[in-house]
């Protein structure tokens, strides 16, 4: 976001503070097949993206209250499409 001016210098650490601090669970998990075949060329995502976004469908299961955090507009769309937006 720093390198395409959308935040500045101190915004941009600001924000990287909180992803580091935030109250966010790490896991350790692969997105199941079925979610990836579903999304398969519904959206105009990236390799990355399209792998969050079919783990997050996979996490919602066990994780009901699952969102996406993204500075991404394609993925935004793709999550909120799929009920995980904000």
């Amino acid at each position: 976001m720093e390198r395409e001016r959308v935040l500045t210098g101190v915004l941009g650490q600001s924000a990287l503070q909180a992803l580091l601090e935030g109250p966010w669970r790490y896991l350790n998990s692969c997105p199941a097949r079925e979610h990836m075949d579903s999304l398969r060329g519904k959206y105009p995502l990236k390799g990355a993206d399209f792998w969050h976004l079919a783990l997050a469908l996979t996490l919602k299961k066990d994780i009901p209250e699952l969102t996406i955090l993204t500075f991404d507009k394609k993925l935004r769309e793709g999550a909120e499409k799929e009920g995980l937006g904000l």
